[in-house]
């Protein structure tokens, strides 16, 4: 027979985790409706509208950034982090890309990087409700909207080298800092050169059972 404490310990974990993943979920349904009726607001701001006294208020706490450009380093402050891809929505998608393009169109010198060192800094309130990945995040977006900025001229791994970090924060406001910088690839010839121990067995074996036809057989 189960031991009570057991089976509560049991049922207690197993709603906890249904909660989680229900709370995630509603987390990021209402980001997506959050964008949706943002966009919808800004359709009533124009000139139209605005001639009969009205005035249209539709930025959000996010659509705010901080850029420079500075000693050959480029710094993007957003305050927010980007969604992890399986949430990711055609509503953060367009929000990402304005903010990048909106940062970079802000600086009077506009950046451009031949090879690119492209960092990220996530800073993620401290939370018992949300899970913070570091690497499954909607990164490539962001990186795409640098090459159509032209910061970096494609996303290569010729042209582009990608490092991630995370922390932690007590601040209730998630954040993202991208840095981009030059850098000059540096390989190991050595790594580069080298073989897998057995390669040259197997290529000899192949040699070995290779069967020669009779020349008859390509007339």
């Amino acid at each position: 027979m189960d031991n009570p404490l057991v089976k509560e310990i049991r049922y207690l974990i197993s709603e906890t985790e249904k909660y989680l993943k229900e709370t995630e979920y509603w987390v990021f349904k209402l980001r997506q409706n959050l964008f949706h009726w943002q966009n919808f607001l800004k359709m009533f701001d124009n000139d139209y509208i605005k001639q009969y006294g009205f005035e249209v208020d539709s930025s959000l706490m996010i659509d705010q950034f901080e850029a420079e450009y500075k000693d050959g380093v480029l710094k993007i402050l957003i305050y927010d982090v980007p969604p992890v891809y399986k949430v990711n929505t055609q509503e953060d998608t367009f929000k990402w890309k304005d903010l990048i393009t909106n940062a970079v169109n802000s600086l009077s010198e506009k950046p451009r990087f031949e090879k690119a060192h492209i960092h990220f800094e996530f800073y993620v309130p401290v939370s018992a409700f949300l899970k913070a990945d570091t690497d499954n995040r909607m990164i490539k977006t962001i990186i795409n909207q640098l090459v159509t900025c032209r910061v970096i001229p494609n996303d290569t791994m010729e042209h582009v080298k990608i490092t991630l970090e995370g922390h932690a924060s007590k601040n209730m406001f998630p954040k993202t800092i991208i840095k981009v910088s030059s850098y000059t690839p540096q390989p190991d010839p050595e790594i580069a050169s080298r073989k897998p121990p057995n390669s040259q067995e197997k290529n000899n074996k192949k040699g070995k059972n290779k069967i020669l036809l009779p020349v008859d057989n390509y007339k």
